[in-house]
């Protein structure tokens, strides 16, 4: 639409899956991890989220998947449970989107395809 700045219009000019990491706001009063499906499929909310800690909050006319940072950085594996928490929003929104999740991956998360050529020592 017309009605929104050509950046925000490029970003959701196709499905998108975003992740974070959010300070806080009035909304969301305390330092959190999040992540978002747009547009977001039928469904989402229900699908469980990893950790146990993770849960889905009512967003606009969707939902936002959110982790306080609070419960990341007491656990064994701070890291660890950031990425698996972004993993399994991911795992959610692409499956009740019907992506190819497997095809679209992404090498050692490596997209740009002169960082993966032979020439430059990079694996492949």
């Amino acid at each position: 639409p017309d009605s929104v700045d050509p950046v925000t219009r490029e970003a959701y000019s196709r499905e998108v899956i975003s992740a974070g990491f959010w300070f806080g706001d009035d909304k969301t009063p305390a330092p959190t991890f999040y992540s978002y499906t747009a547009p977001e499929p039928a469904g989402l909310s229900d699908r469980p989220l990893r950790p146990a800690e993770a849960r889905w909050v009512v967003s606009g006319s969707g939902h936002n998947a959110y982790l306080p940072y609070d419960d990341v950085r007491t656990k064994a594996d701070p890291v660890g449970t950031a990425l698996d928490f972004f993993q399994s929003q991911y795992e959610a929104g692409s499956s009740l989107a019907g992506w190819d999740a497997v095809g679209l991956a992404c090498d050692n998360g490596i997209t740009d395809p002169v960082l993966t050529s032979p020439r430059l020592g990079w694996p492949e």
